[in-house]
């Protein structure tokens, strides 16, 4: 029996590179050097190229990976995904009767994985901890991916309702999804706890790794920058509108939108369509050009439906800001990062989702070298007050020792 302060279940760990796995991955360590002993089970394929077969077992920095086998899977499959969600949560639950810890911690995606990891932590009477990043199934009917049944709604809330009651601790990412799941599951507001995710500093000289403004000649404009999943949650038709009119008006600024997802499609033709010359859509670029590539944008673009509100919070953010510049949001008014702007004063945010509004913010930031300086300042300071790594995993370290009745001095 392996014994441990902590397993972390999560099917996307390191070596995979995707958001989820990242932030797992930076968690588990950061835990580890706090002195607890962490186990993680995971899956042993990447999850955006699962042609690529991960080690069984490792240590990655102090922590003990074990990876079950899962089958190759076309991910973009809606019936593949669920297949693989299943497979995930039965070969999780056959992998953790090997060990013995304290405290269960699992994330909210897949969705099936939590209540299984749940149930099986209260059998053992141990501590579990659920991390919400994505609230399921809210989020499926909110964004059309699950019809609007009454009688299906009920029954998928019902499962989530009893991780909810079987949690000890819920991680949630912000003060609207604390409101919103205290209003919509009854849930006690002690047992919610708001830690956000994390960004990582920024390094010197990453900047001169990958030159991305001579690459695609844009060395005079004033780029307005989104990376990352191109997907159901964002609002893009406020962004390119808005590219649209600044076509005629004002051919300084350009647009940059980096990444893949099922609206990628979608964009780029309103892109072709509307001759959109100043919008530039490329796939996501390497890890090594990432940080090199945030760099080089003058402001970044970050959004929510409307609809999503105290559903998701677009974590993103926060890698933004560890590079100092202003963060421009299309977001539904009091959500987490609408507040956080507001708050910090580190961008705008446009709450109409009107097109015009946000064309004001861009030229604002464009033409008041005063405000935007400021603004940059405002970027960096906030980052490193809140949202920098070690800063959020302590929070993480002290839940989780005061959880197993351990002194923190």
């Amino acid at each position: 029996m392996n014994s441990s302060n902590l397993l972390l279940t999560t099917q996307m760990f390191y070596p995979d590179i995707s958001a989820t796995s990242k932030i797992m991955t930076h968690l588990a360590v950061d835990l580890s050097k706090s002195g607890l002993k962490v186990n993680v089970v995971s899956q042993n394929r990447d999850y955006n190229n699962p042609d690529k077969v991960f080690e069984s077992s490792e240590n990655v920095d102090g922590v003990n990976v074990e990876r079950y086998e899962v089958p190759l899977l076309n991910k973009n499959s809606m019936i593949s995904r669920l297949l693989l969600s299943n497979i995930v949560a039965k070969r999780t639950i056959d992998a953790i009767k090997n060990y013995d810890s304290e405290v269960y911690i699992s994330v909210s995606n897949p969705p099936n994985l939590p209540l299984k990891v749940a149930e099986m932590a209260k059998k053992e009477n141990k501590y579990f901890i659920y991390i919400l990043h994505d609230l399921y199934p809210d989020i499926l009917f909110k964004t059309k991916k699950l019809p609007n049944n009454p009688v299906l709604m009920k029954l998928l809330k019902r499962k989530t309702s009893k991780i909810f009651k079987i949690s000890d601790k819920i991680i949630v990412l912000g003060r609207d999804v604390k409101n919103y799941i205290i209003s919509n599951y009854s849930i006690e507001s002690t047992k919610i706890e708001i830690i956000p995710n994390w960004g990582i500093k920024s390094i010197n000289n990453h900047k001169n790794i990958f030159n991305f403004r001579e690459k695609f000649s844009l060395k005079d404009k004033f780029i307005v920058m989104y990376t990352g999943n191109i997907g159901e949650t964002a609002d893009f038709d406020v962004l390119l509108n808005a590219a649209k009119e600044l076509r005629f008006t004002n051919d300084e600024i350009f647009f940059v939108i980096i990444g893949n997802g099922r609206k990628k499609k979608e964009i780029s033709e309103k892109v072709l369509r509307n001759s959109l010359n100043n919008v530039l859509l490329i796939d996501f670029q390497s890890e090594d050009k990432y940080r090199s590539i945030l760099n080089s944008a003058d402001a970044f673009f970050v959004s929510l439906k409307r609809e999503l509100y105290g559903i998701s919070v677009p974590s993103k953010t926060y890698y933004y800001l560890s590079e100092g510049k202003p963060i421009l949001g299309v977001l539904p008014k009091n959500s987490e990062i609408d507040l956080e702007i507001s708050e910090d004063k580190f961008g705008y945010s446009c709450t109409d989702y009107n097109s015009k509004t946000l064309i004001e913010m861009i030229l604002k930031l464009k033409n008041d070298k005063v405000i935007y300086s400021q603004m940059c300042k405002n970027a960096l300071e906030t980052f490193n007050k809140h949202y920098e790594r070690e800063v959020v995993t302590n929070k993480y370290s002290y839940l989780i020792k005061n959880l197993i009745k351990k002194v923190i001095k």
